[in-house]
């Protein structure tokens, strides 16, 4: 058998000349010594259950399979969020001197992709 070895890939010129600031600060962070006798938890590398410190409980693996199933779910959902999450989101966190609706909220997928619909 023929030993694998890694990637050689070369990236394009466009490629090479794109940053991504949160990348920067992330990096930037994670590079200084803190202070603690915690372990720093790498929520800003991506997925963190690529790492295994962050696993989704067994309901929530067996729900994403059973809606999986049911192909009623298999699709793009509205850009801000589920209608039904968001509302749910809204009255948790609405209070009677501060009432929210669904159209007060907006959920997003990660960090960037909170601050590329922010921006």
């Amino acid at each position: 058998k023929k030993a694998k070895t890694g990637w050689n890939i070369v990236p394009s010129a466009k490629a090479s000349r794109t940053r991504n600031p949160i990348r920067a600060i992330v990096d930037s962070i994670a590079k200084q010594k803190l202070e603690t006798d915690k372990d720093m938890i790498p929520l800003s590398l991506g997925d963190p259950t690529v790492f295994g410190n962050l696993k989704a409980p067994d309901v929530l693996v067996e729900s994403i399979v059973s809606n999986a199933r049911s192909f009623k779910h298999n699709g793009y959902c509205h850009s801000a969020g589920i209608p039904s999450a968001r509302e749910a989101v809204a009255q948790y966190f609405g209070r009677p001197d501060a009432p929210l609706t669904s159209d007060d909220v907006i959920l997003a997928s990660g960090g960037s992709g909170a601050l590329d619909i922010a921006i």
